[in-house]
């Protein structure tokens, strides 16, 4: 993955939102709420009470404590650690007192600091430890164990970190659980009736909060103190600028208790638990700061906020107000020190800023992407079909056939499914399951396979044929108006397969199982499917050279046969579809007779995973297929696990894809055929338009955008593309902005802009105050076409009041 597409990636459990302004002729900015993730924005401290780099070691810093030590390996600079020897629980305790150092106690506080855990860092089993936080420590309770009282009243709020642990809830990326730290808050605070509670474990969103060893990390936590007796504290908790916890409804102090305040910042490094640290482990720190308001993440000597390539950009107010909003978090995740903003956006960066700058304000509904639907192939459940049809005919696109496959004799490996069932009963386990495809809407298709071609020739398997007719016999009893395709014994002349190479036995064996389900089932319930391979691939045969006679050594005859098909892996077909199944369709048509109905059976897709490649694949096929006299269908078997193919591993289709599925459909035995390709691409365009936007970082918000109404594509008329990666220009821009706040029609003076395609957009852009042009200070042209920068954009932004 780039860079570029790496940029602005909002954490995946996290969703923000955020105030933005109402815009009429003028810009009102609404009233900013208190809580971040609830909707406000928060303002970067000015004047921070402490802003310590340890530069200068770490003499004097604390009023009181013990335990920390000046490293060199810091931060930036030099730093400090503290000390967990094996065998012991305290690395450090210091303090640094809010009276002593700036004269009163507050009711809120932020802090900062910077952390990494070395590699091999290692907490015991079960146990958790402490990091630096917030203390109300008036009395000696409200740690060790013991809560706050009315006689003794106090709180605290540190920081814990601990291994991951699954009842704290685990990160839904992989993880090596040797090599990350989970970090959270570790408070005593009170019931909500005033009962003190002991230290509360809280761990921090895992998807945040779950830090790699050997990296460093910018924490940062807040506190407000609770009206006394009211449940209206807060604590937050950020990484690398990303939120991770919030709760605004907490109480440290009772309704007599309004003298409790933070007391101090307290840098508490502890191996908590019952066991002693398991090793020498130790804790780098750096960059420590406290302060009334948000500090953010930028420790550069004399600068401020979150970014450290920010301080000399003319944009830099408008960059740290949107990173403290929320609305970007950096262009070098998961980092997020730098901004990059003189970088071009791309149009997947736009999609993202906008997505989090406007999702309180529209209300849009982005719907669910339908699921892939099971592979056809492999181990089935009783449920996995009745979803996946489920799911297509939610879609308005009910699929017309469901493929199962029915050993005969192999009741193990992938593909006993029908034949055993639930507690080897096939008797009532097949009914039951061919009729919940029924009702779904679609024909069961079943391949009837076999093992011991000669066992089944010679009476040794009548037994279980007869068994697996009467299963067959009991689901049509029960579905008056029901039919079923048996493809007995397909594939024919594949090596693969037991008859393969033995085509006189095939066909007699092909001819019993065909007449005993037709006495039996009648053949006006039974359609009898004969399927073989494009090419011959047998031993007797060179697998490279179609034989146009090959198949009458296999064909059983048409008095048995009611369908008859080719199969093949499309990846063979890629270079010329037509001249590989149209040798073999023609070949088995001359077999079969003119009247036979025909199919083609496709196994995956084409090798070549383009969209372009597998769109002229379709072409091809589809229009062959729709002139063909005797072709009635393509029916889609999902074979092959891990190959390209059209259903599952790409989903995003040209958007002609559904026409020149339905022109593969043709003829009065359509219901034959499944439809699955077709249905669910249509299903996933609904709420995925644009072919190549799923596989971007900005996917959802890409496909925010577009149900907002506020995108159409990149390649007009069709609209089938974002482009995602390209750059936005100043005009696409203008675009962007104007439908997104549907600001009121405007007029300007650029002299770069008439007759251009966004001309309405930049004039309604003008006239509200978001851009005053591109040539200051005279400002008389707007340049439409060139690409916004990212300082540019936070701009833009700011004055069109969506930064919080």
């Amino acid at each position: 993955m780039t860079e570029a597409l790496r940029r602005d990636v909002a954490p995946r459990s996290f969703h923000r939102h955020f105030l933005v302004a109402t815009l009429a002729l003028v810009l009102i900015v609404t009233t900013m709420p208190a809580h971040p993730a609830a909707g406000g924005a928060v303002s970067v401290a000015a004047a921070p009470w402490l802003d310590e780099d340890f530069s200068g070691g770490v003499s004097g810093v604390f009023d009181s404590g013990f335990g920390v030590h000046a490293t060199p390996d810091g931060h930036v600079g030099a730093g400090l650690v503290s000390r967990l020897p094996q065998g012991q629980h305290w690395g450090s305790s210091s303090h640094w007192n809010t009276q002593t150092q700036i004269g009163f106690e507050p009711d809120e506080m932020w802090m900062r600091y910077y952390v990494r855990f070395p590699a091999g860092f290692e907490v015991a089993a079960g146990n958790r430890g402490k990091l630096p936080g917030f203390g109300g420590l008036y009395t000696f309770n409200c740690l060790g164990g013991r809560a706050s009282t009315t006689s003794a009243p106090c709180w605290s709020a540190r920081m814990m970190f601990s291994p991951l642990y699954d009842n704290d809830g685990l990160p839904s990326y992989p993880v090596d659980r040797d090599a990350v730290t989970r970090i959270g808050f570790y408070a005593y605070t009170l019931s909500s009736s005033g009962q003190g509670m002991t230290g509360r474990v809280i761990p921090w969103d895992a998807d945040v909060a779950t830090l790699r060893h050997d990296r460093w990390y910018c924490i940062e936590a807040r506190v407000e103190m609770n009206t006394p007796g009211q449940p209206d504290g807060a604590l937050w908790g950020f990484v690398d600028g990303a939120a991770a916890y919030s709760d605004n409804g907490l109480m440290f102090r009772r309704a007599s208790e309004g003298h409790l305040a933070v007391k101090s910042l307290w840098f508490d490094v502890y191996h908590g638990g019952n066991a002693t640290s398991p090793r020498d482990n130790s804790i780098f720190f750096d960059s420590l700061a406290a302060g009334p308001e948000r500090i953010g993440c930028d420790d550069n000597p004399d600068s401020r906020g979150t970014f450290h390539d920010d301080d000399d950009s003319v944009f830099e107010a408008d960059i740290e107000r949107l990173a403290a909003s929320g609305v970007t978090r950096g262009c070098n995740p998961p980092i997020n020190d730098r901004f990059c903003p003189d970088d071009p956006v791309t149009r997947g960066q736009m999609a993202a800023f906008l997505h989090r700058a406007l999702d309180v304000r529209l209300d849009v509904d982005t719907g669910s992407i339908p699921d892939s639907p099971p592979d056809f192939w492999g181990v089935r459940s009783s449920t996995s079909y009745t979803d996946t049809l489920a799911a297509f005919a939610a879609a308005g696109a009910p699929l017309d056939t469901y493929v199962v496959t029915h050993p005969v004799d192999d009741v193990s490996g992938d593909k006993n499914w029908l034949a055993t069932g639930n507690d080897n009963n096939p008797n009532k386990w097949v009914p039951s399951q061919l009729g919940k495809i029924w009702e779904a809407g679609a024909t069961p298709y079943v391949q009837v396979t076999v093992s011991d071609l000669a066992a089944l020739v010679n009476g040794g398997l009548d037994n279980r044929v007869s068994r697996m007719v009467a299963a067959y016999e009991a689901f049509l009893a029960d579905h008056p108006d029901a039919h079923l395709i048996l493809d007995v014994l397909p594939g024919a002349n594949r090596q693969q397969v037991a008859y393969g190479d033995d085509p006189v036995r095939f066909r007699a064996a092909f001819r019993k199982v065909a007449a005993t389900a037709r006495d039996r089932l009648g053949s006006d319930r039974v359609r009898v499917a004969f399927s073989a391979h494009g090419q011959l691939s047998s031993n007797r045969y060179d697998a490279t050279v179609q034989d146009p006679g090959g198949f009458e050594r296999w064909w059983p005859g048409a008095d048995v046969v009611e369908l008859a098909g080719v199969r093949g892996n499309a990846a063979s077909a890629t270079a010329n579809p037509v001249a590989v199944y149209g040798i073999a369709v023609d070949a088995l048509a001359t077999v079969a007779g003119a009247d036979m109905p025909l199919f083609v059976g496709l196994a995956a897709a084409p090798d070549e995973p383009s969209l372009a490649a597998q769109s002229e694949f379709l072409g091809r096929l589809s229009t062959w297929a729709s002139e063909h006299p005797q072709l009635m269908g393509v029916l889609w078997d999902d074979v092959v696990s891990g190959g390209q193919d059209f259903r599952l591993t790409v989903p995003s289709l040209p958007s002609d894809v559904a026409s020149r599925t339905a022109a593969i459909r043709t003829g009065g035995a359509a219901w034959l055929f499944s439809d699955e390709a077709a249905a669910w691409t249509a299903a996933r365009r609904a709420v995925a338009p644009f072919g190549d936007a799923e596989g971007s970082v900005f996917a959802d918000s890409i496909r925010w955008l577009s149900a907002s109404g506020i995108t159409k594509g990149c390649n007009p008329p069709a609209n089938t593309l974002f482009c995602p990666e390209s750059p936005v220009t100043r005009g696409q821009m203008a675009a962007f902005l104007a439908r997104a706040l549907a600001l009121p029609a405007g007029s300007s003076a650029f002299s770069d802009t008439n007759g251009y395609i966004f001309a309405t957009d930049i004039s309604r852009l003008a006239s509200a105050g978001i851009t005053k042009g591109c040539n200051p200070p005279t400002n008389t042209r707007f340049c439409p076409d060139e690409p916004v920068t990212r300082g540019q954009m936070a701009a833009f932004l700011v004055r069109a009041g969506v930064s919080g």
